[in-house]
């Protein structure tokens, strides 16, 4: 299934890379083949700017072209095989019936490993630009959405993304998972960063900070209390209950007020 899977996304692959030497996107009154793509198949912007990249390199890689039309590779090792040609197109020209081999027989998860070694031993200044760009393109956004839930999204350097994919994997996959867990794979990740963040909060020291506490309150309140709590002129300052302690037996807490307007 996976082979045939393969075959019919070569072909994909091959149409897009025909229609965008023709300019047909361009004749359809598009203004990218990009753009073509997203109206063709309701897809996002960076996965169709990524196929079409792909599309474009096989012109010039006729190994990987050949390899993927048999059904023998996946898109996505075609996919860093591009990469690879971009990064050193000539010493790619003469490597390729050899990276197109080991991609065939190596692990998914082993090839892109196979793929730095390559370009560090065959072109080391090339190998050393390449960590400096990847690190340069390293970013992390993090939004919140209107039901609450927080949305992440970002790429880090292979040596960062390493560090938090160990990490996250030492709580996410157990020696000896719970069989009665019901989570899947992405939210036991999740989980696992939430639950390295907490200890983080926690300290070395196991000092725990005080957790956040969100209040709404009206702007009107929140003036009225001002008005209250501000020392004027001829006003005595706020009266504590009687019986109650001069200094509270809790943490002062700190403030942030954040304005907002309601719906």
């Amino acid at each position: 299934m996976q082979r045939e899977a393969s075959r019919l996304e070569a072909r994909r692959v091959e149409l897009i890379a025909e229609a965008d030497r023709r300019g047909l996107p361009g004749r359809e009154g598009y203004g990218s083949t990009t753009a073509w793509l997203m109206a063709l198949s309701g897809e996002p912007a960076a996965i169709c700017r990524s196929r079409l990249g792909v599309a474009v390199s096989l012109r010039v890689m006729p190994e990987t072209r050949a390899a993927f039309a048999a059904g023998e590779l996946p898109e996505s090792r075609v996919r860093l095989l591009a990469e690879a040609q971009a990064a050193a197109p000539e010493q790619f020209a003469r490597d390729e019936a050899v990276l197109v081999a080991r991609a065939g027989a190596v692990a998914s998860g082993r090839f892109p490993q196979v793929l730095s070694d390559w370009r560090r031993n065959t072109d080391p200044a090339g190998a050393e630009a390449d960590t400096e760009r990847r690190f340069a393109r390293r970013g992390l956004h993090i939004s919140p959405s209107w039901s609450g839930m927080v949305h992440l999204d970002g790429d880090l350097d292979p040596e960062g993304g390493g560090i938090v994919l160990t990490a996250l994997r030492s709580l996410s996959e157990p020696a000896a998972p719970d069989p009665h867990d019901p989570r899947t794979p992405a939210q036991r990740r999740a989980d696992a960063l939430v639950e390295i963040c907490r200890r983080n909060l926690a300290g070395a020291g196991g000092s725990r900070p005080r957790p956040p506490v969100g209040i709404t309150i009206s702007w009107a309140t929140c003036r009225r209390v001002q008005e209250w709590w501000t020392p004027r002129p001829g006003r005595s300052a706020p009266r504590r209950p009687a019986g109650s302690p001069a200094t509270p037996p809790w943490p002062t807490p700190s403030w942030e007020v954040t304005a907002s307007r309601g719906w």
